[in-house]
């Protein structure tokens, strides 16, 4: 049974609030990139860094609300999305690498234009760096959205959704089909509610 437990998930987003009742957050572990410290990433406009650290670790059977995929595993979150560079984007899927198993990444290139978004090399070394060297050299696991650009995006044409060593997810809606603004993609590994 594959509960989360002994894992630690880092959550790249636009923020996580770190004192969310329903996650298991790590004290001081969190990166905060507006000051580019540790510190609370929490976000005051927008909730969908905590939205996605629920999904992956929410503490289950607490009658406290949902229940995670890996309901036993510690989070951190780093406020990547409100201060993006180049250079913090790198960084963010490396930080802590000694400690964090996998980097949960629920964002992307543009939507709905199209076109293709290469993933820039000082990024594309931090993740060759993370599969290499991370848990002890077994290699983090780095998930990333498929995209919501869809019909007019395909997966594979985001560079870092379509990078080796990048698990990209689809995703479904409560009809078990494919959501609508799901991007498709040979590169696309899991599509799940």
């Amino acid at each position: 049974l594959a509960t989360g437990t002994g894992i630690q998930i880092a959550v790249v987003d636009d923020g996580l609030d770190i004192y969310h009742e329903d996650l298991k957050v790590v004290t001081g572990k969190s990166w905060d990139y507006r000051i580019n410290a540790y510190g609370d990433p929490s976000s005051s406009s927008s909730s969908h860094g905590t939205s996605c650290g629920g999904l992956a670790a929410a503490i289950g059977n607490n009658n406290k609300g949902v229940t995670g995929v890996a309901f036993n595993a510690s989070v951190v979150g780093y406020n990547l999305l409100s201060a993006t560079t180049s250079g913090f984007g790198a960084d963010a899927v490396t930080k802590d690498l000694a400690q964090n198993h996998i980097y949960t990444n629920s964002y992307g290139a543009a939507d709905s234009n199209g076109l293709i978004a290469p993933a820039d090399e000082v990024w594309r070394e931090a993740i060759m760096t993370g599969v290499t060297t991370g848990r002890g050299g077994k290699g983090s696991v780095y998930t990333w959205a498929a995209g919501n650009g869809a019909p007019e995006d395909r997966s594979d044409y985001d560079g870092q959704a379509n990078f080796q060593g990048v698990l990209a997810i689809g995703a479904l809606n409560n009809q078990g089909q494919r959501s609508s603004y799901s991007e498709p993609g040979a590169n696309v590994l899991v599509t799940a509610y």
